[in-house]
């Protein structure tokens, strides 16, 4: 729901439940597919062990647009590594195009890594929709989720990484993720 325009003030809103609240000053305008979220703005959260913002991350921990190789294969999209029993979290507010959107991407770890894996996962609006375990380097892991049941809608789409163990040298990568229309 749009505030209210406003001149200097400041809102604060405490939510009821754990998460995320976005407040925009204008209206999101719809997006046009193909999207390459890379070319989008977005805000990034780490979370520590209890969902709470972590404030203390090492400044490895992070997300961030670059190019990365898994299998030898190199790719452009989001470097991301998550905090010791954390969370690293990229949030995009789009409005979704009409129709039958999907988002297309892949996941890896990359390549020199020595992760024992990373948890991949994608939330719309704070509900699970895909997750991926990757155990380790060595290879890219193509996605498609269909995103139709948003379609119209303004929403949050979340990348969301973890570690599945050991946080050390989890050198997670989103490889090219985009909105398509097929």
């Amino acid at each position: 729901q749009p505030l209210p325009a406003s001149t200097g003030y400041a809102y604060r809103c405490e939510p009821l439940l754990p998460g995320t609240v976005f407040a925009c000053r204008q209206e999101i305008a719809p997006v046009a597919a193909p999207l390459d979220l890379a070319q989008h703005p977005f805000a990034v959260t780490i979370l520590d062990s209890n969902g709470a913002p972590s404030a203390g991350a090492p400044a490895f921990v992070g997300f961030r647009p670059a190019t990365g190789a898994c299998g030898g294969e190199e790719r452009a999209g989001f470097s991301a590594h998550p905090p010791a029993s954390g969370q690293t979290i990229a949030d995009f507010v789009l409005h979704l195009p009409e129709g039958q959107p999907r988002l297309r991407f892949a996941v890896g770890i990359r390549d020199g890594s020595k992760s024992g894996g990373c948890h991949f996962s994608i939330r719309v609006s704070g509900q699970s929709v895909w997750q991926q375990l990757v155990p380790g380097p060595g290879a890219w892991h193509e996605a498609d989720v269909d995103l139709a049941p948003y379609a119209g809608r303004a929403v949050v789409l979340s990348l969301v990484v973890d570690p599945a163990g050991a946080y050390n040298y989890d050198w997670a990568f989103w490889a090219a993720p985009r909105i398509v229309q097929p």
